[in-house]
């Protein structure tokens, strides 16, 4: 069985940590990974040839290698925020006065290979305006991500880390409310949970999540199920009724 390694992880040609064996990419012959992965590959690869953007799904943080193929503090940053989602977004949470894991969509998303990881280098860390930037150029590569329509066009998602930005210069609410209605525009959802979230302006909702060791934002599709989010703008609530149709009473 012949095996070659694969450049994928850097356009300068670093190698990558996997193997691709008889089609499928593996990190040894031993080790089958998911079906999508050849898609996965070329879909990462095209992001990072064309903007320099870093992209892994789950199973990448868990196979030995990837520390020495991405700088260490980024790879240190993305097991920080996959602890985060395994240890509370992916489990139950009293403050949701309701069954199931706070995102039930993401083990289903990490199943069909969907959910991507990236850590983000704004330009200007202090800066929201390059902050945004930075959230459209990934709003970009999200449109390019197959499938773009079907059931599992819903479970597309990215989990954007924001690290070395302070918190505190990414609360403009103004240019936050203008950035979402924009993403939504092109169907996208963008999420934000901040170390210093505070309860009352997370959604306008009861409840809030455990804060993250530092800023991330998520981008997916929008979805039917969307409504509860973005009840509080009329803006957000024609362009859900464009999409959807009529409006669900709170």
């Amino acid at each position: 069985m012949n095996a070659h390694r694969e450049s994928l992880l850097s356009p300068s040609g670093e190698t990558s940590p996997y193997f691709v064996v008889d089609n499928v990419m593996t990190h040894d012959s031993k080790h089958v990974i998911h079906p999508r992965r050849l898609e996965q590959e070329a879909f990462m690869a095209r992001a990072l040839k064309e903007s320099g953007k870093r992209l892994f799904t789950l199973q990448d943080l868990t196979i030995p290698g990837l520390d020495e193929a991405i700088p260490s503090q980024d790879y240190d940053y993305l097991k920080l925020a996959l602890a985060w989602v395994q240890k509370f977004i992916m489990r139950p949470h009293p403050g949701l006065n309701r069954p199931g894991a706070v995102c039930p969509a993401v083990k289903m998303a990490i199943d069909e290979g969907l959910l991507y990881f990236t850590v983000a280098h704004p330009e200007k860390t202090d800066e929201y305006r390059s902050v945004a930037d930075e959230l459209r150029q990934y709003a970009k590569i999200f449109h390019t991500l197959q499938p773009e329509s079907g059931e599992l066009a819903g479970l597309k998602a990215f989990v954007i880390l924001m690290p070395e930005c302070e918190p505190a210069h990414l609360t403009d609410h103004k240019a936050t409310m203008k950035l979402k209605t924009e993403l939504l525009h092109q169907n996208l959802m963008l999420g934000q949970f901040f170390p210093i979230n505070d309860p009352k302006e997370a959604l306008k909702s009861k409840f809030f999540p455990v804060q993250p060791p530092f800023p991330i934002y998520s981008m997916r599709t929008m979805l039917e199920s969307d409504w509860v989010f973005l009840q509080w703008e009329n803006e957000w609530r024609q362009i859900y009724e464009t999409r959807f149709g009529a409006f669900p009473q709170p």
